[in-house]
């Protein structure tokens, strides 16, 4: 055997290995139907997401929070990106508050408290004259893609998703 055989070999029992055989593997249009226990072998042999908040968000993954008004998400949402932005560059990208309502939530006069966050952690907040222009939805998503280019934040926290969402009810 030569040394192309030998590497043949390799992608042939890997293929073998994530190949659906015996029956194990259906498919019913866009999904993948296994056994429970294959698809844990499966996932064994992928690696394990990297946790970025205490098991509630792991890197790759999207999640939302939702709740009545007033029950603390945008709070909740700016802890987790103070936190993940001690190791990781985050965008906050702040449809709620505005710059001044920001610093009065982190300040404090009558007791000479400033909380100070990490050089990591960005925030961002759309110019209040241009909600609404035409386009609004596209134009502000395309911002928020060249903003986490530009500080090279791999994650981005959105607060709150119905300023993306103007014209659906």
């Amino acid at each position: 055997m030569g040394a192309g055989d030998n590497f043949t070999d390799k992608i042939s029992l890997e293929l073998e290995k994530n190949t659906c055989v015996n029956d194990e593997c259906k498919y019913v249009g866009m999904l993948s139907i296994k056994t429970a226990n294959k698809s844990v072998d499966d996932a064994l042999k992928m690696p394990d997401p990297v946790d970025l908040y205490y098991g509630l968000l792991n890197e790759g993954e999207v999640a939302c929070l939702f709740a009545d008004s007033n029950a603390g998400k945008s709070i909740f949402a700016v802890q987790m990106a103070d936190y993940i932005s001690r190791y990781r560059k985050v965008l906050y990208v702040d449809c709620e508050l505005s710059e001044k309502q920001f610093q009065l939530r982190y300040t404090s006069k009558e007791l000479g408290f400033r909380y100070y966050f990490s050089y990591n952690f960005y925030r961002a907040e759309i110019d209040p004259a241009l909600i609404g222009v035409e386009n609004y939805e596209q134009a502000i998503i395309k911002d928020i893609e060249d903003a986490a280019i530009q500080t090279d934040a791999k994650i981005v926290i959105i607060d709150n998703l119905t300023y993306l969402c103007n014209s659906s009810e």
